[in-house]
């Protein structure tokens, strides 16, 4: 995907800082930290439907089949437009970009108020 020169996925090596709400807009879904969690800590580059399949373990509720179709058309294309990942609709493959680490210390603090963990400060 990437190393073509001229390519987009070229232009995106270049750092650039994500505006504030774009980096909030990107976070707002749970899906789509769940998808930058998961190519953070295990996969950098993986097929949609393997990425379903991991996305859908261990829950209730949606299947790998409807996840997969909400990536390819809602979640996946928005975050390939602010350049965290590289989606290839035709192959089928999403990988995740050097501007993804952007978004880390958000990630963080996300997953640990889904636990639970995020104090009050000090009250």
């Amino acid at each position: 995907m990437s190393g073509v020169p001229g390519s987009p996925s070229e232009a995106r090596t270049v750092e650039r800082a994500l505006p504030v709400d774009t980096v909030f807009g990107l976070l707002s879904d749970g899906r789509r930290r769940r998808v930058l969690t998961y190519l953070d800590r295990h996969e950098p580059r993986i097929e949609v439907g393997r990425l379903a399949e991991r996305l859908t373990e261990g829950r209730d509720g949606a299947t790998p089949e409807a996840v997969a179709i909400a990536l390819h058309h809602v979640h996946l294309p928005k975050l390939d437009a602010a350049g965290v990942v590289s989606y290839d609709a035709a192959a089928r493959t999403v990988e995740r970009e050097p501007a993804a680490d952007q978004l880390r210390p958000y990630l963080l603090l996300a997953r640990a108020d889904e636990r639970g963990d995020v104090g009050t400060g000090g009250r």
